[in-house]
């Protein structure tokens, strides 16, 4: 809650819901991600996904459902679907392909990244609901 606070003062119910579910990170002042952690979450992720917010999923096996909110730059996109790759079951390949769409529209985008490492996990998460 303290980070919503601080980078989202004018919060709205719906960012209140999702404190209650997944992993949060925080990439920067203007974007936060969140992880699923297990098919209920991902489905209440993509519930209360709204305009703008960016989702994330692997292409090719199973995995969480991540959200991007807020004004993230290229790098911030290539770091979600990084992070989405590191909590899904293809975390131990090499390179992994990602899909990601914007909430509102359904043109998916893919890029194909390495799965985040624990040190990069560390650096941005902030913390895990529970």
């Amino acid at each position: 809650m303290k980070d919503l606070l601080v980078h989202c003062p004018g919060f709205t119910l719906n960012d209140v819901h999702l404190l209650k579910m997944g992993r949060h990170f925080r990439f920067s002042p203007k974007s936060k991600f969140i992880v699923g952690r297990n098919d209920e979450e991902n489905q209440k992720i993509e519930t209360f996904s709204k305009d703008g917010d960016l989702l994330f999923k692997a292409a090719h096996c199973p995995g969480p459902l991540s959200l991007l909110r807020g004004e993230p730059e290229e790098a911030e996109i290539e770091k979600g679907a990084a992070i989405t790759a590191h909590y899904g079951k293809a975390k131990e390949m090499d390179r992994v392909e990602v899909v990601y769409w914007e909430a509102s529209e359904g043109d998916k985008r893919s890029l194909t990244v390495s799965p985040a490492s624990k040190i990069e996990i560390e650096e941005t998460i902030i913390c895990e609901a529970s």
